[in-house]
């Protein structure tokens, strides 16, 4: 999912290479130790158990000032 084009179209740092990706899921994974009730989860297809994609909640510091985004990612069979 985070090398297909279209999942990626909104994100502004695009699709991300292995290692990018690599990076960016173990900072998820570790989560922000400011805020650790905040994070990403696992979303899992409740009749198959197939891992479907990720959402969650992440902080931000936008013009000096915290933010919390709604942030998911779903791969493209489940749209709609």
């Amino acid at each position: 999912m985070y090398q297909d084009s279209e999942i990626r179209r909104y994100f502004p740092d695009g699709v991300l290479s292995r290692e990018d990706m690599k990076e960016e899921l173990e900072w998820y994974m570790n989560g922000c130790p400011q805020y650790s009730e905040l994070g990403l989860w696992a979303t899992i297809h409740k009749e198959s158990g197939k891992f479907i994609g990720r959402y969650g909640l992440l902080p931000w510091e936008i013009d000096g000032k915290l933010e919390i985004e709604i942030a998911y990612l779903l791969d493209k069979d489940f749209w709609h």
